[in-house]
């Protein structure tokens, strides 16, 4: 999808029932610890799309520490007539200086935890909650992670967005995590990332572009819904041939 297109893009301004169930759900039991200590949210943003038996939805919040802590959370949902929804749960702490200091990532599928993540911008860490694997990687520049899986499409989130932005405000190098295979990471400049143009700045994750103000992620593209539209379409054309 280019620019001019995405700029067309509005953010929604309702969100759904579901939403206010996973939240709830989110303010009990924080996955970034002293969340609960946080100032109310700053900024709040939300998006959705939909093609056919398909839907996205997708909520973003910004809150400010006294001690000029950003606290960003997503929580991000996917559903389809023939399984269940998956739910990305983000959580992403910024120092003032523009560095993650710490992001959780975590996406469950039905009832099922599928993955777990956690980057640790300080120590270089990157830990496997499920597994318990650990890559460490040099802090030579701030870490920013890239687009993340959904039933096997990339999705941008808005989240690493942000972190992408906070990160180019400050540092001209940036060090891209691929969460699936952070051994892999690279480091690259700013300008490969982020794109200012206008008001907005555009960040590249994957083949996406995620439109950033400047108080928080203004157009979310949520190209995925696409291609698992098309596969939930060949999946229905197959069960009706059997």
């Amino acid at each position: 999808m280019n620019l001019s297109s995405l700029r067309r893009l509005a953010v929604s301004t309702a969100a759904s029932a579901l939403f206010a169930v996973f939240a709830s759900g989110c303010a009990a039991a924080s996955v970034v610890e002293g969340a609960s200590e946080d100032a109310a949210p700053a900024a709040v943003r939300t998006f959705g799309r939909s093609e056919g038996d398909v839907r996205a939805e997708s909520r973003v919040t910004r809150s400010l520490g006294a001690d000029g802590i950003e606290l960003v959370r997503g929580l991000a949902t996917f559903s389809r007539a023939d399984g269940p929804v998956v739910v990305v749960a983000e959580e992403a702490r910024i120092a003032p200086n523009g560095r993650l200091l710490r992001a959780v990532i975590t996406t469950t599928v039905g009832d099922v935890e599928t993955s777990s993540m956690t980057l640790d911008g300080t120590s270089g860490e990157i830990v496997d909650g499920l597994s318990g694997r650990v890559v460490t990687l040099t802090t030579d520049a701030p870490l920013v992670y890239g687009p993340l899986s959904v039933l096997g499409e990339p999705f941008a989130s808005p989240v690493a967005a942000w972190v992408a932005v906070r990160a180019a405000d400050r540092w001209e190098r940036l060090r891209l995590v691929d969460c699936a295979r952070p051994e892999a990471s690279v480091v690259t400049t700013r300008s490969q990332v982020v794109v200012r143009d206008g008001h907005l700045r555009w960040v590249a994750l994957g083949d996406e572009a995620v439109g950033v103000d400047a108080e928080l992620v203004h157009v979310l593209p949520l190209d995925l819904v696409a291609p698992l539209r098309a596969r939930s379409a060949k999946e229905e054309r197959r069960a009706s041939r059997m």
